[in-house]
């Protein structure tokens, strides 16, 4: 994840989760999100190599609310279908330090 602050509206954001297993063969690959709200949204990361990494670049309308984002991945591998370690990102309202 960046070590830049997120904000409200912000666009490109890259959300890199380090999955510390191989991935080679892994489907169903999503990240499932809750908004600060409470909402949920399901976003969907690409693997980077087949390796470790699933990364996913925050579009229009992804990061609508201020306060802290939580993205879990999820996926299928093999036999097992699972959740991988969740990731808080906190997004900041604008003009906000």
């Amino acid at each position: 994840m960046t070590e830049e602050k997120v904000f409200v509206g912000d666009v490109g954001t890259l959300i890199e989760i380090d999955m510390q297993d191989g991935m080679t063969g892994a489907t169903d690959i999503s990240f499932q999100v809750r908004k600060p709200n409470g909402d949920d949204a399901v976003w969907t990361p690409v693997t980077i190599n087949n390796i470790t990494f699933l990364r996913y670049t925050a579009i229009v309308g992804d990061w609508d609310q201020e306060g802290d984002f939580i993205i879990q991945p999820r996926l299928t591998l093999g036999g097992w279908t699972g959740l991988g370690n969740p990731v808080t990102v906190e997004v900041f309202r604008k003009f906000e330090s």
